[in-house]
């Protein structure tokens, strides 16, 4: 299978932008925020995450077809896929660990603070697991829907 740069060239943009926010939401002072370049360069580390999450969601498939493409069968490579997940949550949770105890004002409660990087690994994790048991297109897209459908459930108004 050959790479697919694109891919690529938007995680570098991710990281790129990820970066660029997290310093100058930093060292911005109160009346640099006001600003339109503010509001702009906020607006677009909106999409950063949606971003990781989409990309996440793209190379799942595209990295079990090339294992089993090397010879690996279908439920080694979703193991394999799994396994990163599970690698990416265990960074997420050492990041707030690190982040507690560099922190002297810092919560107990804020070690187990969701993130994207939670998000991410867990959602990793489910979409290999479901990507490894589908035997069929139809069941794949099954698979892959259901979750979905019981995640982004309509908001009933409160009275």
């Amino acid at each position: 299978m050959t790479r697919r740069l694109y891919i690529d060239w938007l995680r570098g943009i991710a990281v790129v932008l990820m970066i660029m926010w997290h310093s100058i939401d930093a060292w911005t002072f109160q009346a640099g925020r006001d600003t339109f370049a503010f509001s702009t360069i906020a607006f677009l580390a909106g999409w950063v995450a949606p971003l990781f999450l989409f990309l996440a969601g793209v190379s799942i498939p595209l990295a079990g077809a090339s294992c089993v493409a090397r010879g690996l069968g279908r439920r080694d490579a979703g193991w394999r896929l799994q396994k990163r997940g599970w690698q990416i949550l265990l960074i997420a949770h050492l990041f707030r660990v690190q982040s507690f105890l560099l922190n002297p004002n810092g919560l107990w409660a804020s070690i187990l603070k969701p993130d994207i990087l939670n998000i991410l690994g867990l959602a990793m994790v489910l979409a290999a697991f479901l990507w490894s048991r589908a035997t069929s297109l139809r069941s794949l897209g099954w698979s892959m829907l259901a979750p979905s459908a019981l995640i982004v459930q309509p908001r009933t108004p409160r009275a």
